[in-house]
């Protein structure tokens, strides 16, 4: 079982929106704008410090930002939110 002091990988999708129009995307429907219902959404600064306390980021040593269901420049709060994270560990390596 994995403890909560063991982790030192995250992954992480900080938006939902996003301009690519892939083909097979729930938001959209042969080119055409549509939503089948996915939420579109910001992950904020307020939940980083919320979910992310300065203890567990310290014990990180990655952090992917990924964009599986979204872009990362959508997030008007992107630059502080990765800001967050390297103020409270220097050494972490943040991939986006």
């Amino acid at each position: 079982m994995i403890e909560y002091a063991d982790i030192r990988d995250v992954h992480l999708e900080i938006s939902t929106f996003c301009n690519a129009e892939c083909p097979l995307c729930p938001r959209n429907f042969r080119g055409y704008p549509y939503n089948d219902g996915y939420p579109e959404l910001n992950f904020t600064l307020d939940h980083a410090h919320k979910i992310f306390d300065i203890k567990f980021i310290k014990q990180l040593k990655r952090i992917r930002i990924n964009g599986n269901y979204g872009d990362i420049v959508m997030n008007p709060q992107a630059v502080e939110i990765v800001r967050y994270f390297r103020t409270h560990n220097e050494t972490l390596a943040i991939d986006i």
